[in-house]
C-alpha cells in the first residue's frame, strides 16, 4: 500500500508515485546535472524514465 498526497510539495530524492502514458509507477525524483529531471527506479535492473508530456501525473508518496 502506498499513500499519496496531490499538490505536495516534492524534492529531489523524494519518491514519487507515475502515471505515465496510463501507466503507474513508484520512483525515486532524480536530476540530472543539466537540471532536467528524471524518475529513477529502485530496482537497477529496470531503466530511467525521462518523464515529459500532457499525459504525465505525479504525486508525492507519504
Amino acid at each position: 500500500m502506498v499513500v499519496v498526497q496531490e499538490n505536495c510539495p516534492t524534492k529531489v530524492g523524494d519518491i514519487l508515485v507515475a502515471v505515465i502514458d496510463g501507466q503507474v509507477t513508484v520512483k525515486y525524483l532524480r536530476q540530472r546535472p543539466d537540471g532536467r529531471f528524471y524518475l529513477q527506479p529502485a530496482n537497477p535492473a529496470f531503466a530511467d524514465i525521462l518523464p515529459g508530456g500532457a499525459s504525465s501525473r505525479f504525486w508525492a508518496s507519504s
